[in-house]
This record gives structure tokens, C-alpha cells and sequence, in this order.
């Protein structure tokens, strides 16, 4: 993933906080993000997400019309760690769709983590790569 959309994303998360942000983010055929669309937290409330209908309209509007597809969601953290919950894993995610955190629980060294939800297991994976393992970006 893109540094450039990890920063795109952290900055969002920091610009609603204390609210948890979220988004989905856009991949090409190749496999590559290439774009983050910011949503609305229909709920705007620090422990939890719903990302509005009209974000996600506009999400599959770009999608179609790039040729590409979603293929990450992705939310923030603002008094934990980058790590999904019980919560987060019971979200009706496709599965092994890409799944970013960000924890602002230091505001000075936000933290933005990656997971594939397969079944009910989070499995990291390597921002930098794509592949499983450690999640922090490279």
C-alpha cells in the first residue's frame, strides 16, 4: 500500500478525532491501492464506525468508473492499539478483504496496522508488501 494513502488515511483519522474516522480504500486490477475515499461516519462517535450509505455509493461510483475495485476498509482507533477487536471482527467484512487500522492512542506517533479477516482470525499483513506478517509499514 501506497505511503502516500497510509498518511491520506492517518491524517483523516487525526482530522476526526476524538470520533472514530473510516473509509474504504480502491485497488486496480494489478492489485494496487490507488485510492482512498474518505467516508462519513454515519454514527460520529468515538467507539465505533458505520460508514454512510452515501459513501459508499460514491466508493462503487469511482470503482466502476476507474475499472477498479474495493478492496479495503479501513477505521481508526482513538484510545487503543492498531489491533482489531472483538468488534472490529464481527464486522460484516468481506472475507479476506484488506482491513487498516489506525490507533491514535499517542496522537504524536500514530500507529496504522493491516489485517485480512479470514473466518474469525485477523492475520497480519505487511503494508508495505501485501504479504502475511508484521503489519507496520515497511
Amino acid at each position: 500500500m501506497p505511503q502516500l494513502l497510509q498518511d491520506e488515511i492517518i491524517a483523516h483519522c487525526q482530522a476526526e478525532a476524538p470520533n472514530q474516522a473510516c473509509g474504504l480504500v480502491l485497488f486496480d486490477n494489478a492489485g494496487i491501492a490507488r485510492w482512498v475515499e474518505k467516508a462519513t461516519n454515519r454514527g460520529a462517535w468515538p467507539y465505533g464506525f458505520q460508514i454512510a450509505p452515501h459513501s459508499q455509493f460514491s466508493a462503487f461510483r469511482r470503482a466502476q468508473r476507474e475499472g477498479w475495485s474495493i478492496g479495503g476498509v479501513y477505521h481508526c482507533h482513538t484510545a487503543s492499539p492498531a489491533i482489531p477487536t472483538g468488534r472490529d471482527i464481527e464486522r460484516p467484512v468481506p472475507e479476506g478483504m484488506l482491513y487498516l487500522i489506525v490507533s491514535l492512542l499517542f496522537p504524536e506517533q500514530p500507529d496504522i496496522r493491516g489485517f485480512r479477516l479470514i473466518g474469525s482470525a485477523p492475520r497480519p499483513i505487511d503494508l508495505g508488501t501485501g504479504a502475511d506478517g508484521d503489519s507496520r509499514a515497511a
